[in-house]
């Protein structure tokens, strides 16, 4: 199954980017929402597909590995690089499962917060934007 700590290479939606703390260890390319606020910034967690309803509604891809109770960037979109070995499309969708992790597979739980692209060579990337309608 796909997972981000498989893509290595990433580009940066820095529109609408915000610089949050973390209330847990987070990877690069993990989805998160904010839950809470201190000392003028917000604080983020990891985003399940079934509480996301319950959370703030604004979800964002962490740009780097966050250690927890630290700062990091937390961004709108990325892209990351799909290999071959991955049976996907263009138009097919990038689902949120558990604890911020997104994979191609659909379950009963998941929610859709990105789509794979194709680039103009072929090649496929699977846009991780969180924040748009599906």
């Amino acid at each position: 199954m796909a997972h981000q700590k498989h893509f290595t290479n990433g580009h940066l939606g820095l529109s609408g980017s915000v610089r949050a703390l973390a209330r847990e260890d987070i990877e690069k390319g993990d989805i998160v929402c904010i839950t809470g606020y201190r000392k003028k910034s917000p604080i983020v967690s990891l985003a399940e597909s079934r509480i996301v309803k319950k959370s703030t509604g604004l979800l964002f891809v962490s740009q780097n590995k966050v250690g927890s109770g630290t700062g990091g960037n937390f961004l709108t979109y990325m892209f990351f690089e799909i290999g071959a070995d991955q049976n996907v499309k263009p138009g097919d969708a990038v689902n949120l499962t558990a604890k911020g992790k997104w994979k191609f597979k659909k379950t009963k739980t998941s929610k859709q917060v990105g789509i794979v692209v194709e680039g103009i060579e072929g090649e496929l990337y699977a846009l991780v934007a969180p924040q748009g309608s599906y």
